[in-house]
């Protein structure tokens, strides 16, 4: 297994299935071609996300996107999306929320 150094608001974009990352989707790219092994191209990311979700749910269950302690918080990201009310602002606050919720820090070390 390889360790991987990750910036939460790239991990909460694959674990949540929202572009959260600071990085917008960019940073979601780089961090599956990271976690990979190497360079993937567009149309891969989702198929790699689901090949990742068991090892990153055990990894981190509390901020899968079906997680408990998510619902609330996804529902709300989602409705502000929904009123097209998303800055980058809340965008970091949101993902500051989440991180302080779940105990995790800013670069998050994945083992995969």
């Amino acid at each position: 297994m390889k360790r991987h150094l990750v910036h939460i608001s790239d991990l909460l974009s694959i674990t949540t299935r929202r572009t959260v990352s600071n990085r917008g989707f960019m940073g979601i790219q780089d961090t599956l071609s990271t976690l990979a092994g190497g360079s993937i191209f567009t149309a891969s990311c989702v198929p790699i996300c689901i090949a990742m979700t068991p090892r990153l749910r055990e990894l981190f269950p509390t901020i899968m996107f079906d997680s408990p302690e998510m619902q609330d918080l996804i529902l709300a990201l989602d409705v502000m999306s929904a009123n097209k009310d998303v800055t980058d602002e809340f965008l970091a606050e949101w993902v500051d929320l989440v991180r302080g919720k779940a105990g995790l820090p800013e670069v998050v070390e994945v083992t995969l």
